[in-house]
């Protein structure tokens, strides 16, 4: 090969590696704006419409992050800390491409780690930690008065799990019913694995 062809070629590959990093850097910063978004709404339901928009990785870098963020605006002991930290660690993108194996693998752990987290924080301490994907401090919320209101009254939009453990725990106990509840969107149950399939009862 002659040398000038040499020199464009080696050109040609540096140029197309800077450009392709580029684009991975520009995706990144997109993605952290993205999160910082969904980090500030209060909305459960926007929250999980702006979650659901995101690819797998995107999903659990979000959680990752909102994670690190309630540990350093919570004043945690060190055993609480690295107790969030094991749920930390078992994060993967595979989790939100309902992979088979790797959900059976993580729901084994987050079984023992929701039991053992029983003992380190209040059930709506660990709710509003793993299971919430919004990161407003959890509060009873406001029912909807078309879908019934008051005492008995649905929340509007799927926003829970039907199976997930405390699915609806804001501060209050309430049921996870189907009601006339559609939906396809994901970002329920813990660390957001569940499809949301039903609406909160307050009773």
């Amino acid at each position: 090969m002659k040398p000038k062809l040499v020199f464009i070629t080696f050109f040609i590959s540096i140029f197309i590696t800077c450009q392709r990093e580029e684009i991975e850097l520009s995706g990144k910063e997109e993605l952290k704006i993205e999160i910082k978004e969904i980090l500030s709404m209060e909305d459960r339901y926007k929250a999980l419409l702006a979650f659901n928009a995101l690819n797998p990785k995107g999903q659990a870098a979000y959680w990752k992050e909102r994670l690190n963020f309630i540990i350093f605006s919570k004043n945690y002991s060190f055993e609480q800390i690295k107790h969030i930290n094991q749920l930390i660690n078992r994060i993967d993108p595979l989790l939100y491409q309902n992979d088979i194996l790797a959900l059976e693998e993580f729901y084994f752990f987050a079984e023992e780690w929701t039991i053992s987290g029983l003992n380190l924080f209040e059930k709506e301490e660990l709710f509003f930690i793993a299971f919430q994907i919004e990161t407003k401090d959890y509060t009873v919320p406001i029912v909807d008065p078309g879908n019934g209101g008051g005492s008995g009254g649905y929340q509007p939009n799927c926003k829970c799990n039907k199976s997930s453990w405390a699915a609806c725990y804001f501060g209050a106990h309430g049921d996870c019913v189907s009601s006339n509840c559609q939906s396809t969107n994901w970002g329920c149950g813990i660390i957001g694995t569940s499809q949301c399939d039903g609406e909160c009862r307050f009773t």
